[in-house]
Formats: C-alpha cells, structure tokens, sequence
C-alpha cells in the first residue's frame, strides 16, 4: 500500500513538468473521420475510448488544426482543461522524476491477472511493471482493446472509482457483459448497492453481511 501511495503521488510531478505547449480535446466521430481530421497535423491519438470517442493530443497549434478539420468534417469537440500534450512523446522530459520513483521501489511479479491500457493485453508475470506505468504517459490509452479483452472472461464489469464515465463507455462496444460503476466517494451508498446486488445476482459470493455491520452470508437474515 505504502508504495501505491508513493507512486500515485509522484505522478502529480508529471503535471507539473509538463510542456506548457501542449493540450488535448475530444472528438466524437468515426473512425474515418477522425483519422481524415487527424492526418497531417503533426497531433497524436492520445486516447480511444470507445469506437466514436478518441482523444487527441499534442502541441497546440496541431490540435487546433486537427479539431478544426474535424468540426468541418461534422465531428464534435470538447476541448480539455490541460496544458500538456498527455499520452505523446512530448511528455518524455516531464516524466523522469516519477520514472526514477518508480524504479526505487521494489516491485514484485504479478500473482493475479492484470490487463493494461498501453498494450491492451493481459500483462505477463515477468513484465516491466515500471515500464509499463512510465510509458502510460507516453503512449496512447488503449482503453477499447483492454475492456474488450477484460470482458472475454468476464460475467460482470465494475467500474472502481469515481463517476461513471468508463463503464458508460464500455457499454458503447461490450454486449453481453454489463458494466457497472460502484460511484466511489459519492454521497449516496447506491452505486455501491447496485454493484453488490449484480454480482449477487452474477453468483459471487457477496458477503452482504459486511454492509451492515454484520457476518452474515448473503441470503441470510443479518
């Protein structure tokens, strides 16, 4: 836990050593459109989120272009609050400080299945995990193979965190597989009761019992 916590906290360092040059937006279009809008410009897929949302990214005045290109081409565009050129090769230099964190620490191998974002795969027990979470700012978000290989094996799919954003995303491309957020740090218990009450019903053995304060078994009286 100790270690999560160190390297969540340097990763604030690569924010604040950011190019100030840099920004991003969100286009909503397909494929074809975005790679049309996209060409030439010199900005770079930073992200893509589902098969209509990509994100991009790189210096300003390559993004203007390219955003530009894309509302002519009848795309839509949300420009975001950055001021860096996130998930490029511009992020190289902002990144050393968490790079050399990352490698103070001691990482074991994995003993669990874990699939990232940077490659879309199932990471393999010998992987460079420090690597891997240095080039995530380096390297497109890959986040439509991830969930899609994630959802293979999958009966349920939580969204753990804040917001729901992800697990709309998922439902935009994963049939079969519902996707659930458990809405952390919201002020209402629902998102968390939903999640609970999908996995029971997905044959986990929810202990229900733990939600109030109590051992039961799900299914019992406690």
């Amino acid at each position: 836990e100790g270690a999560i916590m160190r390297i969540a906290r340097s990763g604030a360092t690569v924010t604040a050593h950011a190019d100030a040059g840099g920004t991003m937006a969100t286009v909503l279009a397909d494929e074809h459109t975005f790679n049309r809008a996209l060409e030439g410009t010199g900005a770079a897929v930073a992200a893509i989120n589902s098969p209509t949302q990509r994100v991009l990214s790189g210096r300003v005045e390559a993004v203007e272009e390219a955003t530009e290109r894309a509302r002519e081409l009848g795309a839509r565009v949300f420009k975001l609050r950055v001021t860096g050129a996130y998930h490029t090769p511009y992020m190289i230099d902002a990144i050393r400080d968490f790079q050399a964190q990352v490698n103070s620490e001691t990482l074991t191998t994995l003993r669990r299945r874990v699939i990232s974002t940077v490659t879309g795969t199932t990471v393999e027990p010998d992987e460079d995990l420090g690597s891997l979470m240095t080039r995530q700012f380096c390297q497109t978000v890959r986040f439509v193979e991830a969930a899609t290989e994630a959802a293979r094996d999958s009966d349920l799919l939580i969204e753990v965190g804040p917001g729901k954003m992800l697990s709309g995303l998922a439902a935009e491309f994963i049939a079969g597989t519902p996707a659930i957020p458990i809405r952390a740090g919201a002020a209402s218990a629902y998102g968390l009761l939903e999640v609970a009450g999908a996995a029971y019903a997905a044959g986990a053995p929810v202990q229900v019992g733990r939600l109030f304060g109590t051992a039961s078994p799900a299914g019992q009286p406690g």
